[in-house]
């Protein structure tokens, strides 16, 4: 009887009262976050080139903005939604005596991204609430290079192909309340899909993974 009133007691400090942090059944949530995202890109078909390759070379991570928002189902599941924009930028300036007149080389890259999963939600202590679940994520972006296949145009200014994603993902993260409206939000995870780019007729795909991550504010609303 004791073990029984044991595990009676622990699954309901896991999954009961939700109210006190506006995370009961019919709640929601929104959260403003800034996060770590992966943009997979492909070079451009330049000059002669006749095939396009996975950019390999430059730098593939962007720092992402984005919103996310939940809807408590029920107390322990919720329904998952976000967006997020994400960005890179690098300048090169010449050095070590270069030839005079020498142009700064920059290369930046832009992307969006939309999810859409669910989430199996849980409460520890006092001031903690965890999620963890799937979704599925679209993402497309592309590159811009100034002065790196070129000094002259065409060649000095090219944009990348874009590059577009659907890929599954599986993440797990939490809320610290900081109040019964406010908390710190965030989350890790994984993403594994596939990627396609197209440019002046020829044509990549491949098949990317990338680590995400991200952390802000939730906001908290309504509850039973």
């Amino acid at each position: 009887m004791l073990s029984k009133a044991i595990v009676v007691s622990v699954l309901a400090m896991l999954v009961g009262g939700f109210d006190a942090f506006g995370m009961g059944r019919g709640s929601s949530v929104f959260a403003i976050q800034i996060g770590q995202g992966q943009a997979d890109l492909a070079n451009p078909v330049v000059g002669a080139a006749n095939y396009s390759t996975v950019d390999t070379g430059d730098p593939s991570s962007q720092i992402e903005l984005g919103g996310q928002y939940w809807y408590l189902l029920r107390d322990d599941y919720a329904l998952s939604l976000s967006a997020a924009a994400g960005f890179f930028s690098e300048k090169d300036v010449a050095g070590n005596n270069p030839p005079a007149n020498s142009p700064d080389h920059k290369y930046s890259s832009t992307g969006f991204k939309l999810r859409v999963g669910g989430d199996r939600v849980g409460r520890v202590g006092e001031r903690l609430v965890v999620f963890a679940g799937p979704g599925v994520e679209y993402w497309a972006g592309h590159a811009k290079y100034e002065n790196v296949f070129g000094t002259t145009p065409p060649s000095s200014n090219v944009t990348g192909p874009t590059t577009t994603r659907l890929g599954v993902s599986a993440r797990i993260g939490g809320f610290i309340m900081i109040s019964p409206a406010v908390s710190l939000a965030g989350q890790v995870g994984n993403v594994w899909g596939y990627a396609t780019a197209k440019d002046k007729g020829a044509k990549v795909t491949w098949w990317p993974s990338s680590f995400e991550a991200a952390g802000g504010f939730g906001f908290h609303f309504g509850g039973k």
